[in-house]
């Protein structure tokens, strides 16, 4: 939800990743091929488990990896809600969805997948250490996904994650020297 999507995806954006395929979310289920004729029986077993579920508060960040096994840059999901998304994880894993595992599940919002490991240590740097919500003032570095109550709002630091991030894009430029 806003204002967290925007944030997420503008750590995203600043790592070079698209945001137009997939919109900010915490991974639940890996990516799983299902027929067309089954959609309908997926979006029915996810509808059921939402609809038992009740409103989840959990924390974003620190900023981590996967590497070397999956070179993707993700925020960490934790919070004592962290138990409710894995019981929402082992309610839809069932049916067309219930595959062999082959890694513990972790709940996570990927920042950035499928790069480098130079681009992983740029980018584990320049989120080290960030608040990434305008409202949690008082909040270190995790990010909350409830702001507390009464939060002011603090001015945007020019230097924001982002902005760090960017730093960890490759710019693909090259310097048009003048022969001499």
């Amino acid at each position: 939800p806003e204002p967290f999507a925007r944030e997420i995806d503008g750590l995203r954006r600043a790592m070079g990743e698209s945001i137009e395929r997939v919109p900010p979310h915490i991974t639940i289920v890996p990516p799983v091929n299902v027929r067309e004729e089954q959609v309908d029986e997926v979006f029915a077993l996810h509808r059921r488990a939402a609809a038992n579920l009740a409103p989840i508060t959990v924390t974003l960040g620190p900023a981590t990896t996967f590497h070397p096994v999956n070179p993707v840059v993700y925020l960490d999901v934790t919070g004592s809600d962290v138990a409710s998304i894995r019981e929402l994880r082992t309610e839809v894993s069932v049916s067309v969805l219930d595959r062999k595992v082959d890694h513990e599940f972790v709940p996570h919002a990927t920042i950035v997948e499928s790069t480098t490991p130079d681009r992983i240590d740029a980018a584990l740097v320049a989120l080290a250490g960030t608040g990434y919500l305008r409202g949690a003032s008082n909040l270190r570095p995790p990010l909350a996904l409830v702001p507390p109550p009464n939060a002011p709002n603090p001015p945007r630091s020019p230097a924001t994650p982002a902005a760090r991030c960017a730093a960890a894009r490759p710019t693909h430029r090259r310097s048009r020297r003048r022969p001499r």
